[in-house]
C-alpha cells in the first residue's frame, strides 16, 4: 500500500479486521521471542473513522431558485455542525455528478457556498447516479454511507434510485415542495433517513437544525 492507504490504517486491532500485514511489526516480534518456533504475524486494521456525510444537491432544471439556496444552507449547516460530524463532501448533480468538495479537502465554507450559489439548474436528474457516487465517496474514505439529499425527486433519468437508497446507513432528505412528494417520503424511507419538507428557508433552517441535533 502507499502512504495515502497507509493513513487509514492502525496497528494491531481484532484479527478479523485484518487489512494487510505489518513486516516491519512482525519481525520485530521474531527478534523478541529469542528462537521460538512459532510467531504471529502482526498486521494492520483499518483505522476507526469517526462521523461524515454526503451533501447531495439536484442540480436539475427543476431545482432553479429557491431550492438551490436550500441547498446552501444544508451546506453551512453542515459544515457547523460541531461534535456530531467530522468531515463532509458535497456533490451536485443532473445526469451528471460533479463533486464540488471531497472528504478530507480543505475548503472556506463560504467558498462552498458559493460554488452552490453559481450553479445552473439544468438537465435531467439521475438520482441512482448521484447516490452511489455519494457512496463511493464515502465508503473509500473509511466511512460509513451517510448522506443528505435535497432534491424534489422528480426522477427523470437513469434507474430507479430506491435501487440505491438501501446501501446508506443514514439517506436523510431535504426536499421542496414537489408533485414528486410520496417519492421523496419513500427515498428517505427505504434509506433509513428522515425526510424533511421545507417550503421555506426559515422551516429548513428550524428542521434541518433539529436533524443535525439529532445526529449529534
Amino acid at each position: 500500500r502507499g502512504y495515502a492507504g497507509r493513513r487509514m490504517l492502525a496497528r494491531g486491532g481484532r484479527l478479523e479486521d485484518a487489512v494487510d500485514i505489518d513486516v516491519d511489526g512482525t519481525v520485530e516480534r521474531i527478534l523478541d521471542a529469542c528462537g521460538v518456533k512459532h510467531v504471529e504475524p502482526a498486521f494492520f486494521s483499518m483505522r476507526k473513522k469517526g462521523r461524515a456525510y454526503a451533501l447531495v444537491v439536484d442540480r436539475s432544471s427543476s431545482m432553479a431558485g429557491f431550492k438551490l439556496v436550500l441547498g446552501s444552507l444544508a451546506c453551512a449547516m453542515l459544515a457547523y455542525a460541531g461534535s456530531g460530524v467530522d468531515d463532509y463532501c458535497l456533490l451536485a448533480f443532473n445526469t451528471e455528478v460533479d463533486v464540488v468538495k471531497r472528504l478530507g479537502e480543505r475548503r472556506n465554507v463560504e467558498e462552498v457556498i458559493d460554488a452552490i450559489l453559481s450553479l445552473e439548474a439544468e438537465g435531467y436528474t439521475d438520482i441512482h447516479k448521484a447516490l452511489l457516487a455519494a457512496r463511493s465517496e464515502l465508503v473509500s474514505a473509511g466511512y460509513e454511507p451517510r448522506a443528505v439529499l435535497v432534491t424534489d425527486a422528480e426522477w427523470t433519468a437513469g434507474e430507479n434510485p430506491l435501487l440505491a437508497t438501501p446501501l446508506f446507513i443514514e439517506l436523510d432528505v431535504v426536499c421542496v415542495p414537489t408533485k414528486w412528494l410520496g417519492f421523496a417520503k419513500a427515498l428517505a424511507e427505504t434509506g433509513n433517513g428522515r425526510f424533511i419538507f421545507a417550503r421555506s428557508l426559515e422551516e429548513a433552517f428550524e428542521k434541518l437544525k433539529d436533524l443535525f441535533a439529532a445526529r449529534g
